[in-house]
């Protein structure tokens, strides 16, 4: 079955030519004349434009939420209708004229992204030495405690890469600890040793081991190594059969001669049994101390800061659906469990302070996964599981154009990172990014910024022309609105030198070779498939905390609102005018589930009335109306097809096409796998497709159909 994604994306165009920017410099003296609030100026254009909207889909624009399972909400509200407030139409407006113009992206923010990475030998992805962090002053080294899982030769003999050779000059092999139906049970008798002043020692019956020349280990009757081929070896066996580590304390004449060690526990159970990967099946038993002279490796910083960053983004992604219910939702990542008991204390009436608490920080004692660079000399990564994430290169401003990107200055008064603004900028306002707090400044100075020349009231329901009774429809309760998160290469990122696009694997991306599929926006579901209410969930008990309940506004519902404009030239009024009804064919998205099929609207301009500053002030203007005259639909419309023509034709035709209902040729959805519930495991689709799928979603492109995906066979 083919369909449309149910969001796609206007493109941004390299295009730093523009002839409407204007420089920071021309700016900063007084550039354009126009973009100002304390005067009307000659030659441009002052008034008001008095529109209306009309609901062609239910449509819900909240006001008040109450908390629950699920959710209530409630509409915005103007004299006791709903309403559209002034906010969602500014961002309706101002996003779809910063796309048309080609401008900044006045909202972007500059995020790391990272992805999953895939448990498969030829991208030798996977982490399998452990060690400990130790803190020396401001800097971390790592004691090496466990050797990688070795690959064997035919012969029987186990060879270690070069990288550890360096940081192994004995064959330290860990073991492992508890059965799987053991390590799920929170009466699992061990934990994670974490206080280091104090250290609950272990001890196990364990075979010495020396490397053979060359770094290569036979074959031994200890030696755990993979079943059947015994290709790979991964742990030791204990000499005694014994798999329960004792406490050195308890029992000081049995420990003699034996192997001491610590537990690296990282615990399966509470809310952590749902989402723990099935091929956890031990806890881990972890010879130390090691040898007098055993070698410490450097930790560099910027390896620290990666693993922050990594796990500040699963710590932020988890964080809202652990605090509506933290005896169901877990914390990402998983540290090994009571090693960090402060992440779970929530601040009282401080949720950002809670947030901020519940990310994790390296510290002293960490026992952690680890890679080595190539020479063994510093440690390249660490991580707290085998299956880790991997960050992606860059970040998200170096996918973009740099002619597209928020106005940023240099607080230093050096040369700027972006020095145009653009025409959105100008006509819907900014406030210069200088990047850096006050007090960092070698020569502080004050951003630049401009109010809005743009402003607009509340869209306000008209009872009489909407005809419809009740004005709302029953309480529903939403699906989940569930999207793959960024990166999403596949979708979000297209090939750098490819235009009809191309597949991307997520370890692949990097800004050299990709760059971002531009502004996001949502299409429209075809009639036949709103009389299935698709918005609605299919599954009413399940997963609540991530719903919401709502009563939309019916279809066919009618608000006014307007929109007062000061000193436009006739550039910025054709934008403003083709951004409120850019074709008679185009309709607009608005409010909440614009992915499931709620929010179609139809924009309509009833009239563009002017502002005659000079006359204003005269005597004989004192007695004359505010807005003294007015273009008919011909002038109006000239303005707006005088812009029209200037726009790229790739931006036009996908700004066009995504709001044309008329050019759906297949049903939206979601990416599903075909015969699956669209509530259901939405990640099934992404995992087929990054294996034998490949799909992407193709840029749009002029005089194309709209692109569409199919859904893979399970």
């Amino acid at each position: 079955m083919h369909f449309h994604n149910n969001y796609h994306f206007y493109p941004c165009p390299d295009d730093p030519k523009r002839v409407h920017d204007v420089s920071r410099a021309d700016f900063d003296n007084g550039e354009p004349e126009a973009a100002t609030h304390d005067r009307y100026v000659t030659g441009t254009h002052s008034g008001r434009i008095q529109c209306r909207v009309t609901s062609e889909s239910p449509i819900f624009v909240g006001g008040l939420r109450t908390s629950g399972a699920p959710a209530h909400a409630s509409h915005f509200q103007r004299d006791g209708n709903p309403a559209i407030p002034a906010s969602s139409l500014r961002g309706l407006i101002s996003s779809l004229g910063e796309a048309a113009s080609n401008s900044s992206l006045r909202v972007l923010l500059d995020e790391d992204y990272s992805f999953r990475r895939v448990v498969d030998p030829k991208f030798k992805e996977t982490l399998s030495a452990i060690g400990m962090v130790r803190r020396m002053g401001d800097s971390f080294t790592l004691y090496p405690l466990a050797l990688p899982t070795l690959t064997c030769n035919l012969d029987g003999f186990a060879t270690l890469p070069p990288e550890y050779q360096p940081l192994f000059p004995l064959p330290l092999l860990r073991v492992y600890v508890g059965k799987k139906h053991e390590i799920s049970d929170r009466l699992f008798p061990f934990r994670t040793n974490n206080n280091w002043e104090n250290l609950d020692w272990h001890f196990m019956n364990l075979q010495s081991r020396a490397w053979l020349p060359g770094f290569r280990l036979a074959d031994d009757e200890y030696q755990h190594r993979k079943p059947a081929s015994r290709q790979f070896l991964l742990a030791q066996l204990p000499i005694d059969g014994n798999f329960t580590p004792r406490r050195r304390v308890e029992n000081p004449e049995a420990a003699k001669g034996k192997t001491s060690g610590v537990l690296r526990v990282l615990g399966c159970w509470g809310n952590r049994s749902d989402t723990m990967p099935s091929t956890k099946k031990h806890e881990l038993f972890l010879p130390f101390p090691p040898p007098k002279g055993w070698p410490k490796v450097p930790i560099p910083q910027s390896v620290v800061d990666q693993f922050h960053s990594l796990c500040d983004e699963r710590s932020d992604a988890s964080f809202d659906r652990f605090q509506r219910d933290r005896k169901k939702n877990p914390l990402f990542p998983f540290e090994p469990m009571d090693t960090r008991t402060e992440r779970y204390k929530v601040a009282e009436g401080d949720k950002e302070a809670a947030r901020i608490a519940a990310r994790i920080r390296i510290q002293h004692g960490d026992l952690v996964y680890f890679k080595p660079n190539a020479n063994g000399t510093q440690i390249d990564e660490i991580s707290f599981s085998s299956i880790w994430r991997g960050k992606v290169k860059g970040t998200t401003y170096s996918f973009f154009p740099q002619a597209v990107l928020p106005f940023r200055g240099n607080p230093d008064n050096k040369v700027e990172d972006k020095p145009n603004l653009t025409p959105g900028d100008l006509l819907f306002g900014f406030v210069e990014d200088l990047g850096e707090k006050p007090e960092t400044r070698a020569t502080p100075r004050q951003g630049l910024a401009l109010a809005s020349r743009v402003r607009l009231s509340d869209a306000t329901l008209d009872l009489g022309a909407s005809g419809i009774a009740p004005i709302r429809l029953p309480a529903v309760i939403l699906k989940v609105q569930d999207s793959p998160k960024l990166p999403c290469p596949a979708f979000y990122f297209k090939p750098r030198t490819i235009p009809l696009g191309g597949y991307i694997a997520k370890r692949d991306l990097n800004p050299g070779n990709h760059v971002a599929q531009g502004y996001k926006a949502y299409l429209h579901h075809r009639t036949v498939e709103l009389t299935n209410a698709p918005w609605k969930t299919g599954s009413p008990g399940d997963n609540l905390e991530q719903k919401a309940e709502i009563d939309p506004v019916r279809a066919g519902a009618v608000f006014t609102f307007d929109v007062e404009f000061k000193n436009l030239s006739p550039y910025e009024l054709g934008l403003l005018l083709y951004v409120l009804r850019p074709t008679s064919e185009f309709r607009h998205k608005i409010g909440l589930g614009k992915a499931l099929g709620l929010g179609t609207i139809r924009m309509d301009i009833e009239r563009v009335q002017l502002v005659n500053r000079p006359t204003r002030y005269t005597a004989e203007g004192y007695f004359l109306p505010r807005y003294g005259a007015e273009y008919d639909a011909a002038e109006a419309d000239k303005l707006r097809q005088d812009f029209r023509k200037e726009m790229n034709a790739d931006l036009r035709a996908a700004i066009e096409m995504i709001g044309n209902p008329a050019c759906l040729l297949q049903p939206v959805k979601p990416p599903l796998v075909a015969g699956q519930p669209e509530e259901k495991e939405t990640f099934r689709f992404f995992v087929i497709n990054d294996g034998s799928g490949r799909q992407f979603l193709a840029p749009i492109r002029a005089a194309k159909p709209l692109p569409s995906l199919s859904q893979p066979q399970p």
